[in-house]
């Protein structure tokens, strides 16, 4: 099968050193000879959570499990290894390991508390129990926007400190959408912290830093299916009768008799795409891609499609790759072939997966009881040699 990824992956991993024996530091990174601290152009960060051998985490992914523990692994090497539970608040939930700017941040929910971590030593934690949409740090500050687990509620805030306050609501995008990157939801336009939703009375709203504008969305919207902020302009996908459009600062592009069961917008130098899965169609992918002053392309236009809807989409401009279920596995697709089938397997989240210019890493885990999750990328497997799961995986490419 072709495997089309750039050589830059392979210089990293033709230097990778598996590291299998475990590493009782607790958090703390052990000691690296002054040989050993050469930056590479691009590191690879993974992180994967360690069960006792003679548990079965595919019952409940290692819940109440005290012993499990939560490894760090860069350029495949262990990096670090942090308790899980409520005495490290730190959890082995998949959705909770967040890298980001070559940094492992973590989210813990108590009874009453939510506490955030990066690289295993806290940083805040504040009253109420909240399930992040949104992480993005910034300087020497972390601003998170989290949804109420008791209600709708949602709440933005700075180092865990109340900057806005909302109430029932639908946030537009999320750590898992396609559209949206690392920091799911809260992202940065400009010198602005921005996120978008939609009230329960249908009105939807921008938020850039802590301040609310109202989004006014055309009449014949029946449904708004994302809101993006760019250069401080607002984009539009939404669904009417039978159609779906695009409306942009310049004007208003018809997207097709199809409706959508998940999308969002992506913009990208200038370019806009609508990511994601379609109704009806059996289809997912970039579908379409516009410049400011240009007219909207059709489907067989720079577009990428997929025949069938996929978990996720990993997408650079017009080009694409997708995850796609498939029997108790998964494919993978690059709007033209199948590079891989991959059966008995699946990912977690979004974060299980990566793509930079350097290429795509994917981390497997296995459904059958006693095999090993492993990295594939560069059409080789790379076993991690533990019972239990990887639940995060990121490229950096330093700058």
């Amino acid at each position: 099968m072709k495997y089309r990824f750039p050589a830059a992956l392979s210089v990293i991993l033709a230097t990778l050193m598996l590291s299998c024996e475990k590493v009782d530091t607790k958090g703390r990174t052990p000691d690296i000879s002054d040989s050993e601290q050469h930056e590479a152009d691009t590191v690879l960060l993974l992180t994967a959570v360690s069960v006792p051998e003679d548990y079965d985490w595919h019952r409940d992914t290692a819940a109440g499990v005290s012993s499990c523990e939560l490894f760090l692994y860069k350029d495949m090497e262990l990096a670090a290894v942090y308790g899980t539970g409520p005495q490290f608040c730190i959890s082995a939930d998949p959705d909770s390991h967040h890298l980001i700017g070559g940094h492992l941040y973590t989210e813990y929910v108590s009874d009453s508390e939510t506490v955030i971590k990066r690289d295993g030593e806290e940083l805040f934690r504040y009253s109420g129990r909240e399930y992040l949409v949104g992480l993005l740090p910034f300087g020497s500050s972390v601003y998170t926007l989290g949804r109420l687990r008791s209600g709708g509620g949602c709440r933005f805030r700075k180092n865990g400190e109340l900057l806005l306050e909302l109430e029932d609501c639908r946030i537009f995008g999320d750590f898992s959408s396609s559209a949206y990157g690392r920091t799911g939801a809260l992202y940065r336009d400009g010198d602005h912290f921005c996120f978008c939703y939609e009230d329960l009375s249908g009105k939807c709203w921008k938020v850039q830093d802590e301040e609310l504008w109202r989004v006014d969305k055309p009449s014949s919207a029946e449904e708004v299916i994302d809101i993006k902020i760019h250069d401080s302009k607002e984009y539009l996908l939404y669904s009417g009768s039978l159609m779906s459009y695009l409306k942009t600062p310049h004007k208003t592009y018809t997207m097709g008799y199809f409706d959508w069961s998940s999308a969002g917008i992506a913009i990208e130098e200038g370019d806009i795409y609508a990511v994601g899965n379609r109704k009806g169609r059996d289809l997912s992918g970039i579908f379409h891609g516009t410049g400011p002053d240009s007219a909207f392309m059709p489907v067989s236009g720079p577009a990428v499609s997929f025949s069938s809807p996929a978990y996720f989409i990993y997408h650079s401009g017009a080009e694409a790759y997708a995850l796609i279920p498939e029997g108790d596995g998964f494919v993978v697709e690059d709007g033209e072939d199948v590079l891989f089938e991959i059966p008995d397997s699946y990912v977690f989240t979004r974060d299980c997966a990566a793509l930079t210019d350097a290429g795509l890493a994917i981390g497997v885990n296995p459904r059958q009881k006693g095999k090993r999750p492993y990295l594939l990328c560069e059409d080789e497997e790379y076993i991690i040699n533990i019972n239990g799961y990887i639940s995060s995986v990121a490229l950096e490419i330093k700058r």
